[in-house]
């Protein structure tokens, strides 16, 4: 076969050549695109980390104990030390994601503190009592609360629940900052007014961010 011969028979078979690697870079880069964008939705997502000692999940979720009885209190003294080891299992048995029944449990044997995450303004209009106001705007001065805590206390942070994922967001710094047992009511500040608990209003008196 003649050299003109050999370079048409060539040029018919990679006819389709350029098209075909058009094709495939094309498929490529949509495909690394769509991987940067998963990747970037991935990490802009709030998440609250995995904190220290989370291993203890595997263990069941446990009821909480009932409360001794006002007589309970008062005399057998072998009643109480039952209470207390029940009452740190069921602790020791707490997700990070707890809801309004487990929050007000924290809240009334004052177990826990409280940190709201939404803007000043809806935290001085009500909010669960005690509790600090420290949205995500403000995260940046939530160190100024280390002189109230430590390491091991345990926190519940709390916004407006369902979607709001500010209550994730300072879950997220207080870890950051070493406090190793934080908790998040889901349901947030509707579910415990909807649970009819007590709440107060005005401005937090620890940190007034608008001074």
């Amino acid at each position: 076969m003649s050299d003109p011969d050999t370079r048409r028979e060539r040029g018919s078979r990679c006819a389709g050549c350029g098209s075909i690697s058009a094709v495939l870079t094309r498929s490529l880069a949509l495909f690394g695109l769509s991987v940067v964008i998963a990747g970037g939705h991935w990490w802009t997502k709030p998440a609250i980390r995995v904190r220290a000692g989370e291993g203890r999940t595997a263990t069941p979720l446990l009821a909480p104990p009932e409360r001794p009885t006002t007589g309970q209190t008062d005399a057998p003294e072998d009643v109480k030390p039952d209470y207390a080891a029940s009452l740190g299992a069921w602790l020791d048995s707490l997700p990070t994601d707890i809801g309004t029944d487990t929050a007000f449990r924290l809240w009334d044997e004052n177990l826990a503190l409280f940190i709201d995450a939404r803007p000043a303004d809806e935290y001085e209009a009500g909010h669960i009592p005690g509790a600090f106001n420290v949205p995500p705007s403000k995260i940046s001065g939530i160190s100024a609360l280390l002189d109230f805590m430590g390491p091991g206390d345990r926190i519940v942070v709390y916004c407006e629940g369902g979607s709001c994922d500010a209550s994730h967001l300072v879950a997220i710094r207080l870890e950051d900052l070493g406090i190793t047992t934080v908790h998040i009511d889901v349901d947030g500040y509707p579910g415990w007014t909807a649970a009819g608990h007590e709440t107060a209003d005005g401005p937090d008196e620890l940190l007034r961010w608008g001074e």
